[in-house]
């Protein structure tokens, strides 16, 4: 894969060959045209926007340069920059969780099992949704990893480099 020599990468992204293997994966098992929903948004957003072309693409992120950074390059994506209160009411095909800015009240943290909890509390999610995690094997990773593991989710794709990643499915 070739990524826009324009686009820094973040020291917290995902490894060039997690973005490799998270691009293989979705063009194999995410039809084209679906909505996506993102919590975070990068690199990871322009490798997702490449396999999907999405119909509906939605981010949630705070950092302002990795935003202006992924609209340079991910121009069809809808960036919220508040709180997760405010990412448009939508049933998602497919969700990335690399980050959770905008956790309600407002305040950051590492919550990606929260997100997750968020996302099916506001119905965003249908039972052939695929939630896929970054840092699947470390840090916050592995306490949404549980989370999904213990409410009834199957890992249904998974490679580990650096941190891993994870893709699960009711």
């Amino acid at each position: 894969m070739i990524f826009p020599k324009t686009f820094p990468f973040s020291k917290l992204a995902p490894s060039v060959a997690e973005l490799e293997w998270i691009n293989s994966w979705l063009q194999v098992n995410i039809p084209k045209g679906k909505k996506v929903l993102e919590f975070g948004c990068g690199i990871t957003s322009w490798v997702i926007n490449e396999a999907i072309q999405p119909s509906k693409y939605v981010a949630m992120e705070h950092y302002n340069q990795c935003i202006i950074d992924t609209l340079k390059h991910v121009p069809n994506i809808n960036i919220i920059k508040t709180t997760w209160l405010q990412i448009p009411q939508d049933i998602y095909d497919f969700i990335f969780i690399d980050s959770s800015a905008g956790y309600p009240p407002g305040g950051d943290g590492i919550f990606r099992n929260k997100a997750i909890e968020f996302i099916e509390s506001q119905q965003m999610v249908h039972n052939k949704t695929i939630i896929m995690i970054h840092d699947w094997n470390h840090r916050s990773g592995k306490s949404s990893r549980k989370y999904l593991e213990n409410n009834n989710y199957k890992l249904i794709g998974s490679f580990l480099d650096r941190t891993g990643v994870g893709a699960y499915q009711k």
